[in-house]
Order: structure tokens, then C-alpha cells, then sequence
């Protein structure tokens, strides 16, 4: 088997987790260049998994030349169509992370790109790939249990988890990712066809800023929790969520969301 070359762009969490799994098979895989627009990820992405590559801070300078024979995009949502459709110009074969996008004229931008070019496009739709999720299909196909008529899922997001990426995270703002339902529910959403075997049909969605918004916020407040009066009662602190449960579970250096919110240690 040949060796695939593999470049990544954007190390933050999910560019590391891929990182780290392509090098644990170093007679397959090789990293040769990775791209984001922090240093600082470029470091921590390298330090971690201690392997040599070439390093771009400028999106435009990475997509000058092909530089691997795959490309995984772990960028922000917003940047996802644009990097891909570059990519597969430039020959390349894709693992992209989901979600792809909500706009019907970036997704046709892509499916015709991936046509035009034959270029392969993966999305990272990863719970399929789970061993609890392939059985439950596999039962369903059976018939064991019968026909399939309904589905009834629900997302529950944990109060300090909705705080962490959707409010205060990079979530937060439809400049930068999607709306809820696709940023956190896209691997609902492709189960649930996965399951029916039937593509969607319809789709409605309700809901408003009924909440977290400065009339609610605690008397004195600041912008910034680490200057708020609250800082040790609130249960939306964030050195409550980030730093004191982190701490509880003997510092470990990966547990969510404190990896996620922070790229270096705050102790």
C-alpha cells in the first residue's frame, strides 16, 4: 500500500483528534502540512503529537499548491464550502467536517465541484460509524422488531454545555457557524434518514433569544465572568465550568468543555 499524504487545516479540537489517530497508523498515513489561523493551535497541535510538518497561518498561502493527497477540513463551519471547493480544485480528496452547510447555494457549489472534479468528499458523519449506531440499523433492517413507522428523538443539551457553545462560544453568532439545529444536531439529522432509509421531505423549526439576554442577567454583572460578583455562584460560571471542574477531575488534558474553551492551561 502506497502511502497517503495528509494535510489538515484548521488544529483546533477536531483537527487534533484526526491528527492523532492518522499518526497512530505511520505506515499508512503521513502528516505534511497543516494550516490555522492561530499560532498558538499550531504549536499545540505539534507539541502533542510530536511530528514534523510544513505550517501556514494564511489560508490563501495553503491553498497555493496541493500539498497532500487528502485534506481534512476542521475549520470553522462557515469557511467549510469554500475551503472545499478550492481543495478539490487543486486535486485533492476530502474528509470534511460537518456540518457542510445551511445554504443551498454552497451545497450545490460543492456537489457540482465534486462532479466536476470526481473528487472524493467525506462528510464526518462519525456516529454511523459507532458500533451501538451500526446495530441499531442492522436490527432495524431485520424486521425483528417489525416496520419502522416514527421516530422520536430529542437533543438534550446540558444547561452549562448550551452556555459553553452557544452562547458564549464560537457558535454563538451565525457570522461564524449555523443555526442549533444543524450545529449540533447534524448527527441527529443524518441518523434519522440513515434509520428511515428515506430522505427528509419537510422542516420546521421554532424558537428565540428568550433567555440570554442582558434584561436576564444577574444584578451587577459584568461582560466578563472572571470580574463578576457572581463568580463563585452563578452556574454559568465560567470558572466554574472550565476551571473548578477541571481541577475536580485531577487536571486531565482532555476533558469537555475545558479543552475545548481554552488553549492553554489557566493554571
Amino acid at each position: 500500500m502506497n502511502l497517503i499524504t495528509v494535510a489538515v487545516i484548521g488544529c483546533g479540537n477536531r483537527g487534533q483528534c484526526y491528527t492523532e489517530l492518522i499518526l497512530k497508523k505511520p505506515e499508512k498515513f503521513k502528516v505534511t502540512a497543516i494550516c490555522d489561523t492561530s499560532k498558538t493551535q499550531l504549536q499545540n497541535i505539534k507539541s502533542l503529537y510530536s511530528f514534523e510538518a510544513d505550517e501556514f497561518l494564511d489560508e490563501d498561502e495553503f491553498f497555493k499548491e496541493k500539498r497532500a493527497d487528502l485534506l481534512i477540513i476542521s475549520s470553522p463551519d462557515r469557511d467549510h464550502v469554500r475551503q472545499a471547493v478550492a481543495a478539490m480544485r487543486l486535486g485533492y480528496d476530502l474528509l470534511l467536517e460537518k456540518p457542510i452547510s445551511d445554504s443551498r447555494e454552497e451545497l450545490d457549489a460543492l456537489l457540482n465541484t465534486q462532479k466536476e472534479t470526481g473528487k472524493t468528499v467525506m462528510v464526518c458523519h462519525v456516529l454511523r460509524y459507532g458500533a451501538g449506531y451500526r446495530k441499531c440499523k442492522e436490527i432495524l433492517n431485520s424486521g425483528v422488531l417489525g416496520r419502522l413507522y416514527s421516530i422520536d428523538s430529542s437533543e438534550r443539551v446540558a444547561y452549562w454545555h448550551w452556555a459553553q457553545a452557544y452562547v458564549r462560544g464560537i457558535w454563538a453568532s451565525l457570522e461564524k457557524s449555523h443555526p442549533a439545529i444543524l450545529a449540533k444536531c447534524s448527527h441527529d439529522l443524518d441518523l434519522l434518514q440513515y434509520y428511515a432509509d428515506s430522505e427528509c421531505d419537510t422542516l420546521s423549526s421554532i424558537g428565540e433569544l428568550g433567555f440570554f439576554n442582558r434584561e436576564n442577567a444577574p444584578k451587577d454583572s459584568t461582560d466578563r465572568c472572571i470580574d463578576c460578583p457572581h463568580i463563585d455562584t452563578c452556574p454559568y460560571s465560567a470558572k466554574r465550568i472550565y476551571i473548578d471542574r477541571w481541577i475536580e477531575q485531577g487536571r486531565p488534558r482532555f476533558m469537555w468543555p475545558f479543552y475545548r474553551a481554552c488553549s492553554t492551561d489557566p493554571i
